[in-house]
């Protein structure tokens, strides 16, 4: 076996230089995408439970005036699961949350919370409202559907990787361009 040329040598530097820098690159877009929408589910999840804990704040016993005041604030948010739970008992549920997601978030003691059902993903929060119709148990349960994120992020992940194989096979061949010019 011949031994490999200069030329030959400094081209594979280069290109596997411009592949570690592209891999950090997009590690870190990766990363960094993932943290700004898990922060932005926290917000927006923080918001609708405060705003469902002042709608039930502001009625003295569950009513229907409650549940439609609850739909007004979920209803305008796209992929929202919304229940109300008073004393074990499932008194308002927002795209059947408490059929199929409830039982799942029921089992999980963090206040975050991440399920998957269905074939969906679900970030979700967990609130007790304390201090509401005399001193019932009172738990908040909302879930936003992240499914399409995840999917947003296997196709860009995919896109990086095509990228990242197209790259290094052209950062190899001008290397080897800029080499021989030099």
């Amino acid at each position: 076996m011949g031994k490999v040329s200069l030329t030959s040598r400094m081209a594979i530097v280069f290109m596997l230089v411009v592949t570690v820098v592209l891999t950090a690159a997009a590690i870190s877009f990766n990363y960094f995408c993932r943290l700004h929408f898990e922060r932005k589910d926290a917000q927006v999840l923080n918001e609708k439970a405060e705003a469902v804990e002042r709608t039930l704040r502001s009625s003295p016993a569950f009513e229907q005036k409650t549940a439609s005041r609850i739909d007004a604030v979920i209803e305008h948010s796209f992929g929202f699961a919304t229940a109300v739970v008073v004393d074990g008992r499932t008194v308002y549920s927002h795209h059947n949350l408490s059929e199929s997601l409830l039982p799942l978030a029921k089992g999980i003691q963090d206040e975050r919370w991440t399920v998957d059902y269905g074939g969906h993903q679900y970030s979700g929060i967990t609130r007790k409202v304390n201090q509401w119709v005399g001193g019932q148990d009172t738990v908040v349960y909302l879930a936003l559907d992240v499914t399409h994120r995840i999917h947003f992020f296997e196709m860009i992940q995919q896109w990086f990787a095509y990228t990242l194989v197209v790259s290094a096979l052209l950062s190899g061949a001008l290397g080897v361009i800029l080499i021989k010019k030099a």
